[in-house]
């Protein structure tokens, strides 16, 4: 349980407050290694943070994620994953570099840096595709790591009007057109 410092605790235990260097801290001045799952300063942010769960595709990368994505980059609190199914072209997740599961689990900086990158890709795939709306959905029952999908729409297209489908597993390229993709993607940027 994180307890914000600037609300006084009505326990007799010392309340635990959250630095941005990754341990917690006790009133009483002693220091618990425990490696955070949230919470950091925008220094630290900007820094690859170690995989935190091994067996997370988002933490992991390599064949778990490539299973369903293809890595476009690292923006300042994400990364950024090509969906490999294309039903809706441009289809893109964008990951917390936090191994967490909630919104609430990000200190306010890390949750307005990740939400910044949500609508950073957002207008970027406005502007490299053109879609009418870019529908977002952030799920998670079973993944427990923060992301989102952003999922482009097009009036007349694929699932207008109606809510996407996690995995049609009904569209899915070539290299090149996957490359070609994520080239309009990194302009845009």
């Amino acid at each position: 349980r994180r307890v914000s410092p600037s609300v006084p605790s009505k326990s007799k235990m010392a309340r635990q407050v959250f630095t941005s260097v990754g341990f917690y801290h006790t009133a009483a001045g002693g220091e618990s290694p425990v490696l955070r799952a949230s919470g950091c300063s925008a220094r630290i942010a900007a820094m690859k943070p170690t995989p935190t769960d091994p067996n997370c595709a988002y933490c992991a990368e390599g064949a778990p994620l490539d299973a369903f994505g293809i890595k476009i980059c690292e923006l300042p609190a994400s990364k950024l994953y090509l969906f490999k199914e294309q039903s809706h072209r441009g289809r893109v997740i964008v990951a917390s570099k936090f191994h967490v599961s909630e919104m609430v689990d990000l200190s306010d900086e890390d949750r307005r840096a990740f939400l910044d990158d949500v609508a950073h890709v957002a207008r970027a795939l406005h502007a490299a595709f053109h879609p009418k709306k870019v529908n977002y959905g952030a799920y998670g029952d079973t993944g427990c790591h923060l992301h989102f999908h952003l999922v482009p729409k097009y009036e007349g297209g694929f699932e207008y009007g109606g809510v996407f489908e996690m995995n049609p597993k009904r569209t899915f390229l070539d290299p090149a057109e996957y490359d070609e993709l994520i080239s309009k993607i990194k302009s845009a940027l």
